[in-house]
């Protein structure tokens, strides 16, 4: 007889894994800062209008040639006023130069016998000079002016030298005299008169 073999059979054995819990990590998030500027306070700016003075203008502006090397300024007072400044255009440099303050507002009337007011060399004959005027007001301690006046000054021309005068007929005479400059023309004068 066959005889079979005996076959054992081993039993299947199962295995399980069980997984490992995955762990949920949170992040925190980070704390968010806020920064508020504080502004600057505006500087409160006054501004301090400044006072309107009106400050009037000399009337009257005239002159005198007192002689070949002086002139004299006059004018009309002005009421409400301190004093007067004169002053004398220097055509060369076409600006104004000051000669001198005349602190009171009752005092009219200036000579100038220099060129520069009291100071230079004084005023040459025959020669035109442009002088302007202008009144001032002290507010506040603050001196204000009104508008320049002008006047064209031309002091007195050299005087003539005459050099002989020779009778010609028994109804006429010729004079000789030293040319002048500064002079346009000459005006001739008869006297019965020595001098």
């Amino acid at each position: 007889p066959t005889v079979s073999p005996k076959v054992t059979v081993k039993p299947t054995i199962k295995v399980t894994t069980t997984p490992k819990p995955t762990a949920k990590v949170t992040m925190a998030p980070k704390p968010t800062i806020k920064v508020t500027a504080t502004p600057k306070p505006t500087p409160k700016i006054t501004v301090t209008p400044k006072p309107i003075v009106s400050v009037s203008s000399v009337k009257g502006l005239n002159y005198q040639a007192i002689s070949k090397n002086e002139i004299k300024l006059s004018w009309k007072k002005v009421s409400g006023v301190n004093g007067y400044v004169i002053y004398r255009y220097d055509s060369e440099n076409k600006k104004d130069i000051s000669l001198v303050t005349i602190k009171k507002n009752q005092t009219t009337s200036y000579q100038i016998r220099k060129v520069n007011g009291d100071k230079g060399k004084a005023l040459s004959p025959g020669t035109k000079y442009t002088y302007k005027v202008a009144s001032y007001k002290i507010v506040n301690g603050k001196k204000y002016y009104s508008k320049k006046v002008k006047v064209d000054a031309i002091t007195k021309p050299d005087t003539v030298k005459i050099n002989k005068v020779k009778r010609t007929s028994a109804t006429k005479a010729k004079a000789e005299w030293k040319n002048v400059s500064q002079a346009t023309g000459y005006v001739v004068y008869i006297s019965d008169k020595k001098n």
